[in-house]
């Protein structure tokens, strides 16, 4: 009898610690997307092909100049819309194999029209789309390569800036 209740209680102890180590896991973060076996919350679009994920996004703004207007014996000004401006957008990345962004960088180097529409896409920690930024007829404008120090142990980081004719968000 004492060997059985041992057995029950070793079986008990067993089966609690796999319903803790289950138990755990349905409360851990679903990992983000994994581009280039690396996990992202940001991954850009370039005519229906993801090219990459990114560390870093920004210049995702516009701006809308304001045209004052003073009618002719009125004391007040009429403020009206003028052209808008987009920002350029600006992603950062750790160094990659991926060629299809340097592609495009060389194609409007070689004075190539090559431009394109694209995304970025931003993903929760379940790795689900929340938003979609979409811009237009975009093409690269600066690259700046990473700096290499060996005494560092950091990421080699590089730099994309894109310019666009407008931004819509999804």
């Amino acid at each position: 009898m004492e060997k059985i209740n041992k057995l029950f209680l070793a079986a008990t102890i067993v089966s609690m610690a796999v319903i803790a180590v289950f138990a755990s896991r349905a409360y851990a973060p679903i990992p983000t997307p994994i581009l280039d076996g690396r996990s992202y919350l940001f991954a850009v679009e370039i005519d229906g092909v993801i090219v990459g994920g990114f560390r870093e996004v920004s210049g995702l703004s516009s701006e809308t100049e304001v045209i004052e207007v003073q009618e002719g014996g009125e004391n007040a000004i009429h403020k009206i819309p003028g052209r808008t401006r987009w920002s350029n957008i600006v992603l950062k990345r750790g160094v990659t194999h991926s060629d299809a962004l340097i592609d495009w960088i060389t194609d409007i180097q070689n004075g190539e029209n090559a431009r394109k529409n694209g995304s970025i896409i931003m993903y929760n920690q379940d790795g689900n789309e929340i938003v979609r930024y979409n811009f237009f007829n975009a093409f690269p404008v600066k690259w700046i390569g990473p700096t290499l120090d060996a005494t560092k142990n950091e990421v080699a980081i590089e730099t994309i800036e894109i310019a666009h004719e407008g931004l819509t968000i999804q």
